[in-house]
């Protein structure tokens, strides 16, 4: 959801059309390795080879164990991310370490373990996530497109 309202200009750079103030956007939806049967570090890496980005910006919903931070939180780090970690899934990590380039994450905790093995997320999920999405992309675009911010305020 978050993709959906970044402001992506890369194929602008390409064309070399592109007005002071934006930044060499791109984005990807990577998709669970449950359904690609790939995984998303590994299409990540190809990607970082093929376009070589100063930096990658991953997103994630993540699993708490306080309810009080469900929907809640907003984390942000710079030491990566191991998708699916929180509900049991061991998949390869996604860091600087091994994407050698600067890597942020950014992950909401969306669900929450009541018991074991019980995973549960709110009944307005839904409307969570859009408005999150929203906050976040608007955050995102605030950052890297200065020039798009001053023309909309």
């Amino acid at each position: 959801k978050v993709i959906d309202n970044i402001l992506v200009t890369r194929y602008l750079f390409l064309l070399g059309d592109v007005e002071k103030g934006y930044s060499n956007t791109c984005s990807f939806i990577p998709n669970v390795t449950g359904n690609t049967g790939i995984e998303t570090a590994s299409i990540i890496k190809s990607l970082i080879n093929e376009i070589n980005p100063s930096q990658v910006l991953i997103i994630d919903a993540l699993k708490t164990d306080n309810k009080e931070k469900l929907n809640r939180t907003i984390q942000i780090t710079n030491t990566g991310i191991h998708p699916g970690s929180g509900i049991g899934n061991t998949r390869k990590e996604i860091s600087s370490h091994n994407m050698n380039t600067k890597v942020i994450a950014i992950g909401v905790p969306t669900v929450v373990e009541i018991d074991e093995n019980l995973i549960v997320c709110t009944a307005d999920i839904d409307y969570l996530i859009e408005k999150l999405s929203h906050l976040i992309s608007s955050s995102v675009n605030k950052l890297l497109h200065e020039n798009f911010i001053r023309q909309n305020n």
